[in-house]
């Protein structure tokens, strides 16, 4: 059993007290206009965000972060929710074959009936990012570990020390779903399309996310913009994956008359599978490189009213 960033026990006290510092400082940042926050992008960004007039991908993020109250933001954020929003979305595909397999979803882990599942799944909070456990033949489930990560994950919010809003309404639960490998049982590659009123501009390639990783940053016809690390353009630009144009008509119809959404998909040889809807890329603090993307990734999205 492989926990990703696993977290480590305070106790339910030091949980609460930290809780309850985090839920300060989101209630009143606002109130002093926003200066917590700011000054922290600003430190990871070097430079200072405009939130009246945003033009930068990252300040429009921040934006996004701060003033869009949409409700459709908190749907899609919600990893079980936006399965119905898709299925809307895209009423002729076959959505069985869209999604991974949902096991369980439960409020409570300990309600789910670990002795039911196959032997290979991924235990996943349907609220946030990273909070994954990985059990295959070789990495067996250990029940009561797992139990202890899952209810520190439902202890814990999720985006609020970054003012993730959309996150904050969800109700916690714990999903179980399939695990998407190859055939050698490595973990699936990510693609990811963003998307701005459904148009896709631009292509995140992730391969080999947890090994050698490599971040390609594409357009749409599959040429290089850059890569991160910079040294991965040394590499050669893996081909385009099989299923490719079918990804991307999906992912712009999902996004039609939305100011932006990236859309992921997890991808193997022989299969693709959408993955989750992203709202606040890296937060709105990542520092691209070289920044010039900054600037041309901003000009593509304009803000809702």
């Amino acid at each position: 059993m492989i926990v990703q960033n696993p977290f480590k026990p305070r106790g339910l006290l030091k949980d609460l007290l930290k809780e309850a510092t985090i839920e300060a400082r989101y209630r009143i940042d606002p109130l002093v206009g926003h200066s917590y926050i700011l000054r922290k992008t600003a430190k990871r960004l070097g430079y200072e965000p405009d939130l009246q007039n945003p033009k930068t991908y990252n300040e429009k993020i921040l934006w996004r972060k701060l003033r869009d109250r949409r409700a459709v933001l908190t749907t899609v954020s919600d990893k079980i929710a936006v399965r119905d929003f898709v299925a809307e979305r895209l009423k002729d595909h076959d959505f069985e074959a869209l999604f991974p397999k949902l096991y369980a979803t439960a409020s409570d882990p300990a309600q789910i009936d670990f002795a039911t599942l196959p032997d290979t799944y991924v235990v996943k909070s349907n609220y946030g990012s990273g909070r994954n456990i990985l059990v295959t033949p070789d990495d067996p489930v250990d029940v009561p570990k797992l139990l202890e990560q899952a209810r520190l994950w439902q202890r814990r919010s999720y985006g609020k020390t970054k003012f993730e809003w959309a996150y904050q309404s969800i109700k916690r639960q714990i999903m179980v779903e399939e695990l998407i490998s190859d055939a050698s049982g490595r973990v699936a590659d990510d693609i990811k399309f963003a998307v701005f009123d459904g148009k896709c501009e631009f292509i995140v390639y992730c391969d080999d996310r947890f090994g050698d990783y490599c971040w390609h940053h594409l357009t749409p016809r599959w040429d290089r913009l850059f890569s991160t690390p910079p040294s991965a353009t040394e590499r050669p630009l893996p081909p385009k994956p099989n299923g490719f144009d079918e990804m991307l008509k999906m992912a712009e119809r999902l996004c039609e008359g939305i100011d932006y959404f990236r859309v992921d998909f997890m991808i193997t040889p022989t299969r693709f599978v959408l993955n989750e809807i992203t709202l606040y890329d890296a937060s709105g603090m990542d520092p691209l490189d070289p920044p010039i993307w900054d600037n041309r990734f901003g000009e593509f999205w304009t803000l809702p009213s």
